[in-house]
């Protein structure tokens, strides 16, 4: 990926006073209007869109830490690691809004009619608080016409274009069965029984204990989810869901023991605790849903091309960009 950067005039100035025998003092930097933060391609970043992908950060930890977090070393780190985020998802944006462009991949006339009206509705429907609204989501409303609306609009189309018409992504049936294989996808279900503590933590696992019983003596999986087991997402994903074991966003313990299952098969009443519950797991093995497997080997031809695609992008960086700190990303609403 190319790195370019314009010449510094504030190096440049400093070079002078120090000739000049003159003192210069340090000058913090402030991302606002008046600062182009980045370019990727022909898209130019301002302070001002900055703004908007930052401060939801910034904000949302001062509001539990206070303004001086970014001061403390665990700040400082975590500060780095959102803007490196940030930028990152920047950077991909725009790779692919300017692939769209160099693929002549434009919205439609009436399309971005539609959007225009969309817009002008949303502002009569918020009438003199619309300017709060925009305030209150660190968004201009220059900025929020053109990300929210114009841009999103075009990402998720040439998004759908890319999957379903483009011929430069086809993936035929042997090339999915071989990428199941490869990734060893499978498909899951699960029972979740909440384990809650206190005098009802035995009737919990009595729960699960009883339930594994009657699926162990035939009784239907699905039937029997659809009746007791208590996971949110159940109503999202009725049938359950095809996963890759190579995926780490999974717990450990949940790939190992849908590893050690063949299809058809059902684990042992798995105690399982996250952040917030504690839960009693069955799960069930299946085979995978093959057009899971397809759109997710598509999505890594697309991802793979996008990647080599940045590399022929100019992207470059404001004079200060490796100076700025996520507390320099300040809110104007001018």
């Amino acid at each position: 990926m190319k790195k370019t950067f314009a010449v510094s005039a504030t190096v440049f100035a400093v070079l002078l006073l120090l000739l000049c025998g003159c003192q210069t003092t340090d000058t913090a930097i402030t991302v606002d209007g008046t600062l182009d933060v980045m370019s990727v391609g022909g898209y130019t970043i301002s302070g001002e869109a900055y703004q908007y992908w930052v401060l939801p950060y910034r904000y949302d930890y001062e509001n539990t830490y206070g303004t001086d977090f970014w001061n403390t070393a665990n700040g400082k780190e975590l500060g780095s690691e959102i803007l490196n985020y940030v930028n990152n998802a920047i950077i991909n944006r725009y790779a692919l809004l300017s692939l769209a462009d160099e693929m002549a991949f434009q919205l439609g006339e009436m399309e971005v009619s539609d959007l225009k009206a969309g817009y002008e509705a949303e502002k009569a429907q918020y009438g003199d608080s619309f300017a709060a609204y925009l305030e209150d989501n660190y968004l201009h409303e220059v900025i929020y016409y053109q990300i929210v609306y114009l841009e999103d609009a075009r990402i998720d189309a040439f998004w759908d274009y890319l999957y379903n018409e483009s011929d430069l992504f086809t993936v035929s049936e042997q090339e999915t069965e071989e990428y199941a294989e490869q990734q060893a996808y499978c498909g899951v279900r699960q029972i979740m029984i909440r384990n809650d503590a206190g005098e009802d933590a035995a009737e919990n696992l009595e729960t699960a204990d009883n339930l594994l019983t009657r699926l162990k003596n035939g009784e239907d999986f699905q039937t029997l989810m659809a009746e007791f087991s208590e996971s949110t997402g159940q109503a999202v994903s009725p049938e359950g869901w095809t996963l890759s074991l190579n995926d780490e966003n999974y717990a450990d313990y949940f790939l190992e023991a849908l590893s050690a299952l063949n299809p058809g098969e059902i684990s042992e009443v798995i105690p399982y605790e996250d952040d917030w519950q504690s839960w009693y797991l069955i799960i069930q093995r299946t085979l995978p849903d093959m057009d899971t497997v397809a759109y997710d080997l598509k999505t890594s031809k697309i991802n793979a091309y996008l990647e080599n695609y940045k590399e022929t992008l100019s992207i470059r960086y404001c004079d200060v960009f490796d100076a700025i700190q996520i507390d320099d990303v300040v809110w104007t609403d001018e």
